[in-house]
């Protein structure tokens, strides 16, 4: 979460999804300002998972508009601000406690 905060994320925050889903524990959701800033995100957050020999899959970097990186029990999600608007994860997910980071 470090790297996500230290790129300049916007509205960084993780839902607990313990007892709600069945595929994962956490989302953690973040949003980059720019489809560029999405990808530096998404940079920094593969280079310390490889760092720190953590196994991990990835969906949607060719659009970059929402990146999807999945590491098991925890879920992220980088998303460009109006792809986070359309999709309201955390509205889908409204039963979920919410920690948001600044």
């Amino acid at each position: 979460m470090d790297v996500l905060l230290n790129k300049k994320a916007q509205d960084v925050l993780t839902l607990d999804l313990n007892g709600i889903s069945s595929f994962t524990d956490f989302f953690l959701i973040a949003t980059g300002e720019t489809d560029r800033q999405t990808h530096a995100l998404y940079e920094g957050l593969i280079e310390t998972l490889n760092e720190q020999g953590v196994p991990f899959r990835v969906e949607g970097t060719e659009q970059t508009h929402w990146i999807l990186v999945d590491l098991g029990n925890i879920v992220v999600h980088l998303f460009t601000p109006e792809l986070r608007a359309y999709y309201t994860l955390e509205d889908c997910w409204s039963q979920a406690q919410k920690k948001v980071y600044l």
